[in-house]
């Protein structure tokens, strides 16, 4: 009786395991939040996360940036342009922010990066003019930057208009330095002629801060010089000209810094 009787709770554990929420919900279970988001958005949904950008008075203005009067029959540019460039690339993730009294498309990795990043932007503002940001994104802040020596520098800008027709760009270029809530130095443009003393060569040491190439020590260190080609340097964009799908939002690697780039954090 006593091995039947174990037979039949095994039987009976056995039974249960079936009705697991794992086994009747397959992977729903273990989908992460962004996984669920994109499937919502890909199927035309408008999403948002809880919190102070998901209280009513914040839906009705991120849905008026998107549609003329709250009226989905009229769709507005920001809208027209969210559509053409959602699919465009796997690798980054879009959301939709308010910018002042308009919103902005907020572009950054799907997935979060190990290193520097970059984080872009596309905004319509006053004058009706688009505008295009790319965002230089430092893991560890930059201190002692001359002429800024008491600043903590956490983004270098580049900033160029965009024709949201067509997504060609043009007088891309340097902006600056931002700290690290996104607000710009003022005359920070005026290191773009300085050199990174912070990055060295990939294929170099300098663990005593000598200047010195450890690997060669008769040999000084390399810096990334002047700093408004670094992004060009690290990523290959910079061209003042170009388009935003081809040359930025298709990136292969995302909007990750690879390991491979020619210059490395000290």
């Amino acid at each position: 009786m006593g091995k039947n009787k174990q037979s039949l709770i095994e039987e009976i554990n056995r039974i249960k395991s079936l009705f697991s929420e794992e086994r009747l919900w397959g992977n729903l279970t273990e989908s992460t939040d962004d996984e669920c988001m994109d499937q919502l958005e890909a199927s035309g949904y408008f999403i948002s996360k809880p919190g102070s950008s998901s209280n009513d008075l914040t839906r009705q203005h991120l849905v008026g940036c998107l549609y003329a009067g709250g009226n989905k029959n009229n769709p507005t540019d920001l809208y027209r342009i969210y559509e053409k460039i959602k699919g465009e690339s796997t690798n980054v993730k879009i959301n939709i922010q308010e910018r002042g009294s308009n919103c902005m498309l907020l572009f950054t990795n799907k997935s979060p990066c190990n290193g520097d990043e970059l984080v872009g932007s596309i905004w319509e503002d006053p004058l009706s003019t688009w505008n295009l940001q790319v965002l230089y994104k430092f893991k560890d802040s930059l201190g002692g930057i001359p002429l800024f020596t008491s600043k903590q520098i956490h983004f270098f800008g580049w900033e160029g208009v965009l024709n949201p027709a067509t997504f060609d760009y043009n007088n891309f270029k340097f902006k600056g330095a931002y700290v690290a809530n996104g607000a710009y130095i003022p005359g920070s443009y005026a290191v773009n002629q300085n050199s990174l003393k912070k990055y060295i060569g990939n294929n170099e040491m300098d663990d005593d801060e000598d200047g010195k190439n450890d690997l060669d020590t008769s040999v000084d260190t390399t810096h990334p010089n002047p700093i408004k080609d670094f992004l060009t340097d690290q990523t290959g964009i910079g061209s003042p000209t170009g388009n935003f799908i081809d040359d930025i939002l298709k990136k292969t690697s995302g909007f990750c810094i690879s390991g491979g780039a020619p210059w490395k954090r000290k």
